[in-house]
């Protein structure tokens, strides 16, 4: 019973990659001229056959193809920006911010404003309301921050005032 479960699941696996195959064989006969639309099948089963395979060219193919998918999806946007969204160029999330420009491409690169997206020309862009939310939270963060507190508790008062104002040393006249 349990082998014939786990032929069950295989015959599932095989054919959920065979179809997602199949995507990929019927766009290059979309993209390569010289493929007729019968090649498509030879192409799922010659991609199968490859990605599938345990031999080593079948193991550095799979593994190079996962470092390709890997550097396409950090060059693109991951997280789609929202469909009627107003997206802001850097330099307008910087002056909604009131920071730098290079700080906001650093956030946008680090992934730290949802949404953000790179365009085909290397520009950066980035909701507006992702930024009206990091903006929010900075807000909160510094209310949340007792800074007077925090110097009392590591010895900032503990000097009167009077000795700051005889250590500067005076101009003459």
């Amino acid at each position: 019973m349990s082998m014939t479960l786990k032929k069950g699941r295989e015959a599932k696996s095989v054919s959920k990659s065979r179809d997602m195959l199949t995507g990929i064989a019927d766009g290059l006969v979309q993209r390569v001229p010289d493929l007729s639309p019968d090649s498509a099948k030879n192409i799922v089963q010659a991609l199968h056959d490859l990605l599938a395979g345990r031999d080593e060219l079948s193991r550095s193919i799979r593994i190079g193809m996962q470092h390709y998918l890997i550097s396409v999806a950090e060059s693109q946007s991951i997280e789609p920006s929202i469909p009627g969204e107003t997206m802001l160029t850097t330099e307008a999330a910087a002056e909604l911010m009131q920071c730098s420009r290079p700080y906001v491409a650093m956030l946008i690169d680090n992934r730290k404003l949802a949404g953000a997206s790179v365009t085909e020309g290397g520009h950066r862009r980035v909701p507006e309301s992702s930024v009206r939310a990091w903006i929010k939270e900075r807000e909160a963060q510094a209310k949340r921050s007792n800074y007077r507190e925090a110097a009392e508790q590591n010895g900032m008062y503990d000097i009167p005032e009077t000795a700051f104002v005889q250590a500067i040393p005076r101009r003459r006249s």
